[in-house]
């Protein structure tokens, strides 16, 4: 019996060498991928400003003042889920897309719309801490707009 206790405690000593092992690769490991998000993000913060954390909720009125005296670059985005009613009517200059993540890092103001504003909350939620500009998300979407009386092509 006296033989296998050298085995039992080698076994013993081995898994901790083993464990210690994996414990330290794993813990290179995040420190490894920390230090890379970080620069990675600190570099991106440099080049293009403060990230943007949060969104507004934005009436047509305010909408279209904003529209008429803006001095950036603004992103007008119907986000309805077919394009055929894009097609059918938009507010003047907007795009469509359904995929917020096309407007990740991007340094302009986007104003967000649908059809009734509220699937346009989702997208805006989607674009914060993504984006380094104004994010708008237009309050009653395109039915608001036009019985605000504002054109549309």
């Amino acid at each position: 019996m006296d033989t296998d206790q050298p085995d039992v405690k080698e076994n013993k000593k081995l898994e901790r060498i083993v464990t210690i092992v994996l414990v330290l690769i794993i813990v290179i490991a995040l420190i490894f991928l920390s230090t890379d998000f970080f620069w990675a993000n600190k570099s991106n913060l440099s080049n293009e400003g403060t990230i943007t954390t949060s969104y507004s909720f934005i009436f047509p009125e305010t909408a279209y003042e904003f529209m008429k005296n803006t001095n950036h670059n603004l992103t007008i985005v119907d986000m309805r889920s077919c394009k055929c009613k894009y097609d059918g009517e938009h507010i003047p200059g907007a795009i469509w897309n359904v995929n917020p993540i096309s407007f990740y890092n991007t340094t302009d103001d986007l104003l967000v719309y649908d059809e009734l504003g509220v699937d346009n909350i989702g997208f805006c939620e989607n674009l914060v801490n993504h984006t380094y500009g104004k994010i708008l998300c237009l309050q009653g979407g395109i039915e608001a707009w036009k019985n605000a009386g504002y054109r549309i092509e």
